[in-house]
Parts: C-alpha cells; structure tokens; sequence
C-alpha cells in the first residue's frame, strides 16, 4: 500500500530507519534505498528514480535520520489521502511564503508554524516535543512542509515531478514540490496524528541561498502566498521582514555587499511600496548605499519617524 522512498547517504542511518518502519508503519510496504552514498544524485533526480521504482499508489519520502513513533502511522497516511482534495502531508510547516526567497521556518508576522515533532536541535532548544497546533486541527492546510517526512499519492505524479531540471542541491524540493501540488488544486497539510524524532540538528547547504532565490523566481506568478486568512495590511511588512532574513543570511555566508544589494534590489520591489517600517527603510538604504553606510544613517533616523512595529 505505501512505497517508502529514502535517499540514503549512510547505509548505519538507513538499516536503523529501515528497522523501525518495520516496526511500526502497520501496513503492506515497500522500502526503496536510493544509495547516494557517492553523491552521484541530487535529491530531486534521487526521488524520481526511486518513484520510477515504486508500486504502492502512496509515496513516503521520510529522511534517514529520524525515526517513527507512532504505531500503525501507514494507516493514519492512508486515512488521511481518503479525502481527495489532499496532495501532500507533513509533519511540519508553515501557512505563508512572501514574494521573495524564505524558508517556511521563518518566524515573521503572518508565517504560522505547524509541528508535531521530536528534535534534537541544539540551536534554539535542548530538544524534546516542538508541538505547534494553534488551530487544534488534526490536519491543518499549509502551504510548505518540511522534507524530513513528505507523502503523497502516486497518482499526483502525473501532474508534478521533483524539479531536477532547475534544482541540482539538497535544498527547496520540499518547497517547490509543495508548490506544484498547489498549483494543480490540491491541498498541502500538516497532520498531526504521526508523531516522528528527528536526529538532524537542521541545516541548510551551502547552495540553499541560490536555491530558494530559484524557487522564488519560479513561483513569482503565485507569490505571496497563504494557506489561511491574513490581514493584507501586513503583507508588505512580512514581505520586507523576510527579505532583510535573507539579506541578513547571505552576509552571514560571506557573500559580497555587493552581490548582497543586487538580490535585495531584484525582491524589494515585489510588494507594494511601504518605507514606514524600519526593515523597508533599512533594506532600501543597503541596496542603494551599502551595509557599512546604511547602518549609520539608519541609526540616525530610526527614532524619528520609523514604525515601531
């Protein structure tokens, strides 16, 4: 019934996962390896090999490093694509993306989390339950889920595909496949009735940067973009929030200013214009003066007449 698809790096992480979906998924299964021990694939050519490969009509791509605590949770997946509308579900997400690159983690002023995990993230927590259902759904719409636990019904291939045509890394398949399925109609949800422990402290690549500047140029058409109501007052100041993020990220990674004021230049303009806030007022000085110079004269101003939102 479920075709579990893993692209595995390290065959120790790979026996220990492949022992505990036996243990518990409940249900008629598949496990496929993709051995990507050598990097000879990316994360989107390595799941379409492994979907090439599959023959259950529903597709689970979990990561190695994590393993199930839920007993029985194949059932729950299968219980959960018995309504239709449903393209995909996760463990973890979020309801908005701004019409710029961002993560789905953000915590920006109209991104609501959704999670229902067990971390052993070091940076913000000690680890344990990260339990976000501030809708006290069982399934809450979504607009990203994150690629550590990803399923969905075979059949929605037909229409989508991990895009390894533009995308070459391990980053943004999660997103963008999220979004495909958007696209075609369907619903993206993060459940919360199968409980996973995640062993990643979670991280980025070093590509992560030029991948979601990809996945936003991609998607620009249907961005911004939210799963539920919002106050579109604020979209402009969760738009320039998320871009000085990334700004803030690719400085962070030592790319040029000037490389750095291209990029906020190419987004900034893709809201409507608001320069109350101090982030669009901040951004605005970086991409026309500089990091070092803008810095200072947005300290001289920023008591005078910057929203303090």
């Amino acid at each position: 019934m479920i075709s579990v698809i893993i692209c595995s790096r390290d065959k120790k992480m790979l026996d220990q996962v492949s022992k505990n979906v036996a243990e518990t998924i409940g249900v008629p299964y598949e496990l496929i390896g993709i051995d990507n021990s050598r990097r000879d694939y990316s994360i989107f050519e390595a799941y379409n090999l492994g979907i090439e490969k599959s023959k259950y009509s529903i597709l689970c791509f979990p990561h190695e490093d994590l393993i199930f605590h839920t007993k029985n949770w194949g059932q729950n997946v299968i219980d959960h694509f018995k309504d239709r509308d449903i393209g995909l579900i996760g463990t973890c997400g979020g309801t908005a993306l701004p019409a710029c690159p961002a993560p789905w983690w953000n915590n920006t002023v109209l991104n609501v989390h959704l999670t229902n995990n067990i971390n052993t993230w070091k940076i913000p927590k000690k680890g344990g339950l990260d339990y976000k259902n501030p809708f006290n759904e069982n399934a809450t719409n979504a607009i990203l889920a994150d690629g550590h636990l990803l399923c969905m019904p075979k059949e929605i291939f037909s229409v989508c595909r991990f895009d390894d045509k533009n995308f070459h890394g391990f980053d943004c398949y999660d997103s963008d496949i999220c979004l495909q399925i958007l696209a075609n109609g369907k619903k993206v949800k993060i459940v919360f009735d199968i409980l996973i422990e995640h062993f990643s402290d979670g991280y980025s690549s070093d590509g992560w940067a030029d991948s979601v500047e990809v996945l936003a140029d991609k998607w620009q058409s249907r961005l911004p973009i939210f799963s539920q109501a919002v106050d579109k007052s604020k979209i402009p100041l969760h738009h320039y929030r998320e871009l000085l993020s990334y700004a803030y990220y690719l400085q962070s990674h030592k790319f040029s200013d000037t490389e750095i004021r291209r990029r906020i230049n190419k987004y900034f303009w893709r809201t409507p214009f608001k320069m109350i806030y101090r982030d669009s007022l901040l951004l605005f000085l970086w991409m026309n003066l500089g990091y070092s110079f803008s810095r200072f004269i947005y300290a001289a101003l920023k008591y005078f007449f910057i929203k303090t939102n």
